[in-house]
Formats: C-alpha cells, structure tokens, sequence
C-alpha cells in the first residue's frame, strides 16, 4: 500500500506530499488539484495518465519537467517526465530505490485499480473496454501476461499493416502464411 506521495511541478503542484499512513478523504473545490492527486498515485502504478494521451501535459504550464515519487513498503518509486527534449529521447525515466529502470518495470511495483467516471462506459460500453480493463489489471500481477500482450499487440499491428497493404496491391496474400 503506497506510504507517501510526493509531487514537483505536477499539473498545479509546484511541491506538495501527503502521507496516506491514515484513511484519506480529498475535500476541496473544484480545480484545486483532487484529481491530480488521483492521477500521480495511478502513473504510479500503470506508468501514464489516463486523463490525457501525452504524459508532457501532467507538467505544469512554465516547467520543463515534473516528478512523481511514491514510497510503498520498502520501495522508493521515482517518475520523472520532462518535456524539450531532442528526438528519440524518452520523456519519461522510472527509478526503483534510485537506480534506473525500463518504464515496463513499473507494472506490478504499486498495484492499483482506477475507477474514473469515465469508467462506466465499460459497463454499457465496447467489450474492448472491458478487455483492456482486465489486460491493465492482469499486467500489474502478471510480468508474462504483460510481455505476451505487449508481443500480441506488436503483431496484430504488423498484421493489420500488411493486410492493409495487400488491400492497396502493396502486399501479397502469401505473405500472410508467414
């Protein structure tokens, strides 16, 4: 269970930590920053937002960089996301008790399980919902589960790609045995 929360230059948070060593009930107006608490403990656990498609936009308005760190158990989370950077450059950097790791690592070092309102539509919703629902879920407890469905993806892409370009007389249809 995470222990503390620390955040530098987080969506409207220049410096701010809490400590969940207690229950925790978040009261505030709206825009005072409720969510964004929500939103560092769940990069945390699953690596992005699931409030926006580019993690740069965590970071506040005139920062060139922001810092989510976790403490839970004996693990020291660091996340770090910087925005500017040259091409081909990872805007993200994960530590684990300081030292570097694959952002991959992150899955299953603070498990948790995100209810947004956004989240009712996996109920009435497309059954994909309620898939990659269950694949953030199994990901989090499961490292082969992960790296299959990473490897999955990969090759349903690879395959749609080619299916596509057969369809345009780019490809051939033999090339589907493969």
């Amino acid at each position: 269970m995470i222990q503390s929360l620390e955040l530098v230059n987080f969506r409207n948070y220049e410096k701010y930590s809490i400590d969940f060593s207690d229950i925790n009930i978040f009261i505030g107006p709206n825009g005072a920053g409720k969510t964004n608490i929500v939103e560092a403990v769940w990069m945390m656990a699953d690596g992005r937002s699931w409030r926006t498609k580019s993690d740069t936009e965590v970071i506040a308005w005139d920062k060139d960089f922001a810092k989510i760190s976790a403490k839970e158990g004996d693990k020291e989370l660091e996340l770090i996301l910087q925005k500017n950077l040259p091409e081909k450059t990872s805007p993200k950097q994960l530590k684990i008790n300081g030292v570097k790791h694959r952002l991959i690592d992150l899955l299953g070092e603070m498990p948790a399980i995100l209810f947004s309102p956004e989240e009712i539509q996996m109920i009435s919703g497309a059954p994909n919902l309620r898939r990659r629902f269950l694949d953030i879920m199994l990901a989090q407890v499961d490292r082969k589960y992960t790296l299959a469905l990473l490897d999955y993806t990969r090759i349903l892409k690879g395959r749609n790609k080619l299916l596509s370009s057969i369809k345009h007389g780019r490809g051939k249809q033999d090339e589907l045995d493969f």
